[in-house]
């Protein structure tokens, strides 16, 4: 997570500073991997350039902004559940 999201989704801006250690964690992952940021915001050009002057702003490294996620070796969400077994995810949700 890069967007600290103290109000939520709020809005749906991106009003937030960065959270705490994301360049740094980012700076790190770039020097190993191609970092892509998803975000469904960038749906639309106003949000890709939205998200990737904030991540400018703020000197978050990344390679590209997108709301596509490709096949990759791992993701880093915020809302994401792990992938265990259908007994399980539906235990986390609550089902």
């Amino acid at each position: 997570m890069i967007h600290a999201y103290r109000k939520g989704f709020d809005d749906g801006s991106i009003y937030d500073i960065p959270v705490k250690g994301a360049r740094e964690a980012m700076a790190a992952l770039k020097k190993k991997y191609y970092v892509q940021v998803c975000s469904s915001r960038t749906r639309t050009r106003a949000g890709k350039v939205a998200v990737e002057a904030y991540l400018k702003k703020y000197k978050i490294p990344f390679d590209v902004v997108t709301s596509y996620k490709p096949p990759a070796k791992f993701y880093i969400d915020d809302r994401a559940l792990r992938f265990e077994n259908w007994k399980q995810t539906l235990k986390a949700v609550d089902l």
